[in-house]
């Protein structure tokens, strides 16, 4: 049981940890992974249901200089203040469940992205083993952006922030 939280944890690290530089300033293989992550229904789309759509921060940019250090504390340090779950549906795995993202830091607080969304990419990477989460974080290094899919009661949504030089 540990060894799985501490699992979905780590998975999260890409996201968190780079999050806090953006609001500053595991399962299937990856096509099983793509092939189950729910569209949204055509008789409920989020422009009919506002509750459905994320309020908050969901695009902008990210200096490299700011980043780097971010990246250079390590994967350890963002273990704190995230917590996730597997979502499964259908027993095939959807992507982590954020059931706690930094709550008391107040550069999350206007973040689009919340607890109870279920992320399902990093950079279009699928990051449900922690060796695909350590893949996107040293490649966030070099990236031109950080992006972040993730569904909000089964639909599609996503950040997007550019990383410049």
């Amino acid at each position: 049981m540990a060894n799985t939280k501490q699992r979905n944890r780590f998975f999260l690290l890409a996201a968190g940890g780079l999050l806090v530089v953006a609001g500053a300033g595991c399962g299937p293989r990856a096509s099983e992974a793509n092939a189950t992550v729910p569209q949204p229904s055509p008789t409920q789309s989020p422009r009919e249901n506002p509750s459905v759509v994320p309020q908050g921060v969901s695009r902008g940019t990210i200096s490299r200089s700011e980043l780097l250090p971010v990246l250079d504390l390590g994967l350890g340090r963002f273990l704190q203040g995230i917590d996730t779950e597997a979502h499964l549906e259908k027993g095939r795995f959807i992507g982590f469940r954020l059931t706690r993202l930094y709550p008391d830091d107040p550069r999350f607080a206007d973040l689009a992205l919340r607890p109870g969304d279920t992320v399902t990419r990093i950079n279009e990477q699928p990051i449900q083993r922690p060796s695909e989460a350590l893949a996107v974080w040293e490649e966030l290094r070099t990236a031109s952006q950080l992006r972040v899919d993730y569904l909000r009661k089964g639909h599609p949504f996503n950040l997007l922030f550019e990383i410049r030089d």
